[in-house]
């Protein structure tokens, strides 16, 4: 919403909108491009689309899973890197309740709280 708010209302489906930023405290993990990806050399156009396929993919799972006790995925955060040795995109941070919003009934859902409801 900070950055789309003149353009979409909060709860708006947005289904499997994928955004890449780079984790860089120091400049506020700023988004970029495919194209600035591949033109930086770190990410070429077959990686990309390997992470978005990635992404949607445990996004989905993730999604379907909430789905199953009554809760509705609102947005998400992974974290990816890119194991050089074997050239694969991989998953290199946990999937909690910290790194998504969550809503039960229209009702924000904190991840301590979401934690509860999730393993009950």
């Amino acid at each position: 919403m900070r950055r789309y708010a003149a353009y979409c209302e909060e709860g708006q489906p947005l289904d499997s909108f994928v955004e890449v930023t780079i984790k860089d405290d120091e400049r506020g993990d700023p988004v970029i491009s495919e194209d600035a990806l591949e033109m930086l050399g770190l990410l070429n156009k077959q990686q990309y689309q390997e992470l978005k396929e990635l992404t949607k993919k445990i996004c989905g799972i993730v999604k379907d899973e909430l789905a199953k006790k009554g809760l509705e995925l609102y947005d998400i955060k992974l974290e990816f890197g890119h194991d050089k040795t074997n050239n694969q995109i991989i998953l290199i941070d946990e999937i909690s309740g910290g790194n998504m919003r969550v809503y039960k009934d229209g009702n924000y859902v904190p991840p301590l709280e979401l934690e509860k409801l999730f393993l009950a």
